[in-house]
């Protein structure tokens, strides 16, 4: 499908007749003929010629057929445009429909045409599209989906409708010299969209171009703001529009506006100084600002919803996305540059490779410097961890030099797997570039963070750069919560997590933010896609609802809770296997063993909440909720008190629940390690407290 650039009125669909080449098929009648329906379109462009819709030889679209009113539908079938000026579509090759002689039918028709597709959904318009060139419409053809549908008529007509709305950004040069533009995005109050740019792109001063994007509908309300980021080669703008009155951008819709760029004025300048107190602050543009920070991997637009204003990078294939979202939603972004370590083979004496390395970042900093949400550097992450060779501490520093010959408006520093006094040491004394010290540190030890840095006498700001609940690798026989006998991971509830994030946010953060502390970054803004316990750190379930540490930290962030607050499951003795046995105790099921399991949640707010249950083999890819689990284990997954047969191979498990508030997007987790072996049923003899007895 080509877009045109004058507006199509009519979109047309015709299935020609067709009669299937199989033999083996029972009898197939002709097909009905389908032909054009025409309608105008609402637009609101002040273009009286809009944008309109032409079909293509060889477009393809998802069909669809039920005997009519009897809504048992067809699987997907493929049909193709094999006469573009006539607008007739016949099977693909290798498909053949079926009908009974007599009998009418209703019809459902998408474009484009998407494998798998059932009949009651449409094909996601993406986040991400591709332009090439400027002023180009062709690649909506890829990203404008369409459906349309008819009921019982012996000559239907289907009327294809756009499910999308269009967004046409025509981007004017007001500086003195041209510059090429990279990408487009913005925040609709949900999602981000991305649309990059290929090929020569270059606007003269005082020219414009246009450029294209189609998204999901979405409506504002008076007085919210549509933020846009256009990224150029002489840098970033960043645009806000204020809406006086409600507006909807509507399915079918054409929506234009002109953001008139002067990428090259500088970006928000930072730095670090003390106030009249004598207390650290973090200054932009001269207004103190404190890091309400997120260590993200996902959900990038959706921190400053919350509250948030900073979120934190590991890599590069984040920035991109990250700065989208960053300049779309107005938070900063603290960027993780890739400094290798000891513990990974790198030598610290090998000057060749340390230049090799500086060379490399200075590139990555000249090429992200002028993005104007850029709030700071970190060099490296964890370069104490497993480390013998301080000169470590010296690279860090050239590279901390460096950096402000490119780029004196943002900060530097490096983050350190905890507060070890050798480290905190090194780089007091042989990297003092840094603006201030970042520390990755997990409950329990990171409510001695503050105590440890005045010990080893640290006279900058720190910011506590991860933090989190105790960490897998930190877990014992004896720790709380405690690994099995096996050397399974005890979860704490997502509950338990919330009140974790509560305490550090409260007793280490606010508590010293007069005493060197200039903010924090919670981890992990996001879910897990790899890790021992892949729902042991996330935030947010794969399906976008959010568990009760978000909560609390948009509490610490505004100091206000929202309206609706997550379920609770209260601890992890509130999920139950057997009416008694309880994570800590060892739970060892015979093979094919039946059992039932319990879980107490409430919702706070009294809203409905739904369960759902899976068994997944210890360490499997999908742990978070995102795969199906074993199937055939549990009777019914959806009720709060569930009976389920023990898997019938020998191994360790792993029995989860979510309770789900899903009009709220809210969620609750809980999780029991198990182990199936031959030996039986019941708990581990070690896990026993009464004794040894002869009989």
């Amino acid at each position: 499908m080509r877009h045109s650039g004058l507006l199509a009125s009519a979109l047309a669909l015709v299935f020609a007749a067709c009669s299937p080449e199989n033999a083996e098929i029972p009898a197939v009648q002709e097909i009905p003929r389908l032909v054009a329906q025409q309608e105008a379109f609402t637009r609101t462009s002040t273009n009286a010629n809009g944008l309109g819709v032409s079909w293509a030889e060889g477009d393809a679209l998802s069909v669809f057929n039920a005997p009519a009113g009897s809504g048992v539908w067809s699987q997907n079938l493929e049909f193709t445009l094999d006469d573009a000026a006539a607008g007739s579509f016949v099977p693909a090759a290798g498909v053949a429909v079926q009908f009974e002689d007599g009998a009418v039918y209703d019809w459902k028709a998408v474009y484009p045409y998407t494998a798998g597709l059932s009949s009651d959904e449409l094909p996601q318009i993406p986040l991400h599209q591709i332009q090439e060139g400027k002023n180009s419409t062709a690649h909506l053809a890829i990203y404008d989906v369409m459906h349309g549908s008819v009921n019982s008529t012996d000559t239907p007509k289907i009327l294809m409708r756009h499910t999308g709305t269009l967004m046409k950004w025509t981007v004017q040069n007001d500086s003195e010299l041209p510059f090429n533009v990279n990408s487009i995005s913005f925040f609709n109050g949900t999602d981000t969209y991305i649309l990059s740019v290929n090929g020569n792109t270059e606007i003269a001063p005082s020219y414009s171009a246009d450029f294209y994007m189609v998204a999901r509908p979405f409506d504002f309300s008076a007085g919210e703001e549509l933020r846009i980021s256009v990224v150029t080669s002489a840098g970033t703008e960043v645009q806000i529009r204020k809406f006086p009155s409600a507006k909807s951008f509507a399915a079918g819709q054409y929506n234009t506006a002109t953001i008139v760029c002067n990428p090259a004025e500088s970006p928000a300048k930072f730095h670090v100084a003390k106030d009249g107190n004598g207390a650290w602050r973090i200054y932009k543009n001269d207004e103190p600002f404190f890091i309400k920070g997120v260590a993200a991997n996902n959900y990038y637009d959706r921190v400053a919803g919350f509250g948030g204003n900073v979120i934190r990078t590991y890599n590069l294939g984040q920035i991109d996305a990250v700065l989208a979202a960053a300049e779309a939603t107005g938070v900063y972004v603290m960027v993780g540059l890739p400094v290798k370590r000891e513990r990974d083979g790198f030598d610290f004496g090998n000057s060749s490779a340390i230049a090799a390395q500086l060379a490399s970042i200075q590139s990555i900093v000249r090429s992200y410097s002028k993005r104007p949400n850029v709030l700071g550097w970190i060099i490296g992450n964890e370069l104490d961890s497993n480390y013998s060779d301080s000169r470590v501490w010296n690279v860090v520093n050239d590279i901390a030099m460096a950096i402000k010959e490119i780029d004196p408006y943002h900060l530097t520093t490096t983050a350190l797997a905890g507060a070890k006094k050798s480290a905190v040491s090194g780089i007091k004394s042989m990297a003092p570039a840094i603006d201030f010290l970042c520390i990755n540190s997990y409950y329990p030890a990171s409510s001695n963070l503050a105590s440890s840095l005045s010990t080893y006498d640290w006279d900058k700001p720190w910011v506590l750069s991860e933090f989190g609940p105790r960490g897998t690798w930190g877990l014992t026989a004896t720790s709380d919560p405690p690994q099995t006998s096996w050397g399974a991971c005890v979860e704490l509830t997502s509950t338990q997590k919330a009140n974790i994030y509560k305490s550090v946010l409260s007793s280490v953060v606010a508590a010293n933010k007069d005493k060197g502390c200039i903010g924090s970054c919670a981890f992990v803004w996001g879910y897990q896609t790899s890790g021992e316990v892949l729902t042991w750190y996330g935030m947010f379930d794969t399906d976008g609802n959010t568990f009760g540490a978000v909560d609390e930290l948009q509490y610490a962030w505004t100091g206000s809770y929202p309206a609706n607050l997550a379920p609770v499951i209260t601890n992890r003795h509130s999920l139950k296997v057997d009416d008694s046995l309880i994570a800590d105790d060892n739970i060892i099921l015979g093979p094919g063993t039946q059992h039932t399991a319990s879980v107490v949640a409430s919702s706070p707010c009294g809203a409905a909440i739904s369960y759902k249950w899976f068994i997944y083999p210890e360490g499997n890819s999908s742990a978070n909720g995102s795969g199906a689990g074993i199937s055939g284990l549990i009777e019914n997954d959806s009720v709060s008190e569930i009976s389920f047969r023990a898997p019938s191979s020998p191994g360790n498990y792993r029995l989860l629940v979510f309770v789900r508030d899903s009009a709220n997007k809210k969620v609750a987790s809980g999780a029991i390690p198990f182990k199936v072996a031959d030996s039986g049923l019941g708990t581990d003899p070690d896990g026993w407290n009464a004794g040894h007895q002869n009989w």
